[in-house]
């Protein structure tokens, strides 16, 4: 699994996980939905699955089976805007992505 996370997510989750330790992990979860196909869903957890990938030593970032193949050589960074802040992930699989960025069509869909 090669999802990359940018030092601004890693600053963003360590800092998360200092305050409230008992949900240590970032799930990164796709799933059927939004304006463009697929969404990501974030949701933070406090332990990994037995099926999960888990990403990152400094930050760590939960993965299931089935979102592993959406995620591949993506990178999920984490950005600061007027309108609010957020993660979000920089897929270069996805053929097309809506405007807030949390909706993508893969390529071949």
């Amino acid at each position: 699994m090669s999802l990359s996370l940018t030092l601004k997510a890693i600053q963003k989750l360590q800092n998360y996980r200092q305050k409230n330790p008992a949900f240590p992990y970032l799930r990164v979860r796709v799933e059927a939905g939004g304006c463009a196909g697929f969404q990501y869903v974030f949701l933070f957890e406090h332990s990994p699955e037995d099926d999960d990938s888990i990403i990152g030593e400094e930050a760590q970032v939960l993965i299931d089976p089935a979102s592993q193949p959406f995620l591949e050589g993506a990178t999920l960074d984490y950005t600061e805007e007027l309108i609010g802040s957020s993660f979000v992930i920089n897929n270069p699989s996805a053929a097309k992505s809506c405007g807030c960025q949390n909706s993508f069509t893969p390529q071949g869909f």
